[in-house]
């Protein structure tokens, strides 16, 4: 279901609201919240025709605490698509766009709690020095006074896309922490990806640096060779 009409827009957000989702209207087919305050707007059920009442609208869920701890993880670069499963908890929510399918993985922690910003991104420095696309990974976790929410399934990107479920049972409550810090082994695992040596004496070089420290790691994390490999077999373009 896409954004076509205020009808769908209202039932879409009603549906979040009965998951006990704080949802937020957003203009079509953009990321921009309407309204000021709506960091810190609460919309329930007997509220949602009065936000949900116009044209065509995209919806949005506000995360942290006013939608019980929602956390999500946004893959930003296909690497990080690629490699996420071997990284992070499995989660029965999940969900994308056609040309990146499974970008988004939504879990419950106490993250907005603990970490006073909105979200926490992570980027390829080489990227960001060459004025390139830097971002890998994004975790998105409602702390702090600014904030967050993602456009969800129900939604239209500006790509005209629509943002729909891949699975859309319930996300999986995890540890903050340690979700956070294999968030950060999977952006660490996608600059692997991107800059593996492809063969000669770099590539056993690198493997020899990289294994071990691999196998002591806490996340059931791939060597550097397989976190190339996977992002290889999913239509990875080394940089």
């Amino acid at each position: 279901m896409n954004a076509a009409s205020n009808t769908a827009a209202l039932g879409i957000a009603l549906d979040y609201i009965g998951r006990g989702w704080n949802p937020v209207p957003v203009k079509y087919r953009t990321k921009k919240p309407i309204g000021a305050e709506w960091q810190t707007r609460i919309i329930d059920a007997a509220s949602a025709p009065k936000y949900f009442n116009g044209g065509p609208l995209n919806v949005g869920v506000i995360l942290g605490p006013s939608s019980q701890g929602l956390t999500d993880i946004d893959l930003d670069c296909s690497e990080a698509i690629a490699i996420a499963s071997y990284i992070l908890p499995p989660t029965k929510a999940l969900f994308g766009r056609t040309s990146k399918r499974s970008s988004h993985r939504l879990y419950c922690t106490d993250l907005a709690v603990t970490i006073d910003n909105a979200a926490v991104a992570f980027d390829d420095p080489k990227a960001k020095k060459e004025q390139r696309k830097a971002r890998l990974v994004e975790l998105r976790v409602g702390g702090g006074d600014r904030g967050a929410q993602t456009v969800f399934p129900g939604s239209v990107h500006e790509t005209d896309e629509p943002i729909t479920w891949e699975e859309s049972g319930e996300p999986a409550t995890v540890n903050g922490e340690d979700l956070h810090h294999r968030v950060a082994a999977l952006a660490a695992y996608c600059l692997l990806a991107r800059y593996w040596p492809v063969t000669g004496a770099g590539h056993h070089d690198a493997a020899k640096v990289v294994t071990p420290s691999a196998r002591k790691s806490p996340t059931r994390s791939p060597t550097g060779s397989t976190t190339a490999t996977a992002a290889k077999n999913h239509g990875f373009t080394r940089r």
